[in-house]
């Protein structure tokens, strides 16, 4: 009894090698545009600032009464613009009328 072996070859077939230069093309995208996006920040990107959240910073002026006393109205709001001698609160007058009292 004789024993036959049938051998096999390996064969590559051109799948592989599509497969393979697909991968290398898309490697080579990924790094032309990764690197198309290094010198857009380095040259514009990193000038460049922007928020969200941003807000426009003026002078803050504390705004005092002379004397203590209860407020009946505000005739502004907190960004009106006011000018100097504009009427901002009116106070109580009985509070008002106290410290005369009192001399």
């Amino acid at each position: 009894m004789t024993v036959t072996q049938h051998s096999q070859e390996i064969v590559p077939t051109s799948n592989n090698h599509t497969r393979k230069r697909a991968l290398i093309v898309i490697t080579m995208a990924f790094g032309l545009f990764g690197g198309l996006y290094l010198l857009y920040w380095c040259f514009y990107a990193r000038f460049y600032e922007s928020t969200d959240d941003a807000y426009v910073r003026g002078n803050n002026v504390p705004v005092m009464s002379q004397i203590p006393g209860h407020v009946n109205a505000i005739f502004a709001d907190e960004t009106d613009a006011v000018i100097k001698g504009q009427k901002i609160i009116q106070l109580d007058t009985l509070d008002a009328a106290k410290p005369r009292d009192r001399q």
